[in-house]
């Protein structure tokens, strides 16, 4: 795979047109149900596919949302079904197969309904062993790549070195973990996702806290590799040249900035920022990259993965090479904002691959693949209620839209809630944007904040003047209130 060059229109015409014949074959007057994290997810695709209808059910619900709605798109959610903003996470989608309405739109459509799950869950397994075509690999596939206790065998198979660690029970040495991989020590719970489960420990009663604050009795321990981290993602298909990986250019992760932390893990994720992010790795770095994503791909594929999946991985400034972190075998949290970054410059975005994936009863012909990986600029900030550690309320308004800074004031320019058209010097704040009155718990995210530049100054562990800024005059106007 090349990690230079430019498509020719032509390839890019053939190429989509192959994915969208594949994708219509399969998905001809269905109704396609996602099940989202976030109700942005499905926006970066939904209005290119040849589905009878799309139907979003979402853990978040928010004022965008209303956007969504007016263009004729259904969407149900789970926070107005329980009254409140829980801290959703990845694992919450599988709270949706619960909700009556979702139960009902299932009853009704019968095999015409394609359930499309940003992470599969057990209600949606449940639903496929009832006949209901899910767009996604089997639940406990995913669970096996989702484990972090996993992860070494996992690289083992794909001969990708990995981070010095072990698995650790209860009985553990702590000096000998010390002596072993210095401090602090980076502590991981099986399962966790956006930095949830991650931790930094310096002493034993730190270590203990962990396993009885979680309840478990192993715990992944590893050596604190210094540099900055990054999220990739690609799509495992199956070809006429047996099992490929598409895959797409990594961008920072967003990780440990105080503005937008939550106070309950210094770990948590708080966003990404493509720009930059293709060219910091070097030539040799961008061949170690291809070089990690390729083998991964091809050991995911044949245990029988198929379909999209992210990693997490630092790049060590003193060793100058990637160390693969986790597996994210699932939708990612900047899924929908690489698709459309990806659009930007006229690929074809990593959900069309997904869909391929999903939708395929043969080979793909592997001369429609990309060969080329090409950096985007564009960056997106999560922010989350970190000013109260019990429930708030918000009590400003922040009308969904895109903003521009003018005089230390945020300017509605336009209100919309996708950022296909967005411009230098514009702010899109979207998903799940929350109205007054909205109840929120301890941590859970108020809203994403996207733009096509840099968000990070140039040591990447800051926001740059002009995110900061944007930041404080958001948290000044939704104003939350202690309840």
């Amino acid at each position: 795979m090349r990690i230079h060059g430019n498509l020719s229109r032509q390839n890019l015409s053939s190429r989509r047109e192959i994915v969208n014949r594949f994708i219509r074959k399969r998905t001809r007057g269905k109704t396609l149900l996602h099940w989202a994290l976030r109700g942005i997810d499905v926006v970066a695709f939904s209005r290119r596919l040849p589905f009878a209808d799309i139907l979003v059910a979402s853990c978040d619900e928010g004022s965008d949302l209303d956007l969504l709605r007016r263009e004729g798109t259904t969407v149900h959610t789970l926070e107005k079904a329980v009254g409140y903003r829980a801290k959703w996470g990845s694992d919450d989608v599988g709270r949706i197969g619960d909700m009556g309405i979702v139960q009902e739109i299932i009853r009704r459509s019968g095999k015409r309904v394609i359930i499309l799950p940003f992470k599969n869950c057990e209600s949606a397994e449940i639903l496929r062993e009832q006949g209901v075509e899910v767009f996604a690999p089997r639940y406990e596939l995913m669970q096996y790549f989702d484990s972090k206790l996993n992860l070494p065998e996992i690289l083992k198979a794909a001969s990708i070195t990995r981070i010095p660690g072990e698995v650790i029970q209860r009985d553990f040495n702590f000096e000998e973990l010390e002596h072993k991989y210095g401090l602090p020590l980076v502590v991981q719970v099986d399962f966790g996702s956006g930095g949830n489960g991650t931790y930094f420990v310096k002493t034993r009663k730190e270590l203990m806290e962990i396993f009885e604050k979680k309840g478990v009795d192993k715990l992944k321990v590893s050596k604190c590799i210094t540099g900055p981290s990054f999220n990739a993602q690609a799509v495992v298909l199956e070809t006429d040249e047996g099992i490929k990986t598409v895959m797409t250019a990594p961008s920072f992760q967003i990780i440990g900035i105080p503005e937008i932390s939550t106070k309950d893990s210094p770990a948590c994720y708080g966003g990404n920022e493509y720009t930059g992010a293709w060219d910091f790795l070097g030539d040799n770095g961008k061949r170690e990259y291809v070089k990690i994503m390729t083998a991964l791909g091809k050991v995911m594929g044949e245990k029988g993965w198929r379909g999209i999946f992210g990693i997490d991985f630092i790049f060590s400034t003193e060793e100058q090479r990637i160390y693969v972190v986790e597996i994210n075998p699932r939708m990612n949290a900047s899924t929908s904002f690489l698709h459309s970054l990806q659009e930007r410059i006229g690929e074809l975005g990593i959900m069309n691959w997904h869909l391929l994936a999903m939708a395929l009863d043969r080979p793909v012909p592997r001369m429609y693949l990309p060969t080329d990986i090409r950096g985007y600029d564009g960056s997106h900030l999560k922010l989350a209620n970190n000013e109260f550690s019990e429930r708030c309320v918000i009590s400003g308004c922040i009308r969904p839209g895109v903003y521009a800074l003018s005089n230390d004031l945020l300017v509605l320019r336009s209100e919309q809630y996708w950022s296909n058209t967005l411009v230098g010097g514009e702010h899109l704040i979207t998903c799940g944007v929350p109205a007054v009155g909205t109840i929120l718990e301890s941590n859970a995210t108020l809203l994403k904040v996207y733009s096509v530049e840099s968000v990070l100054d140039e040591t990447k562990k800051a926001l740059n003047e002009t995110a900061a800024r944007v930041v404080r005059k958001i948290h000044q106007m939704l104003n939350l209130r202690e309840m």
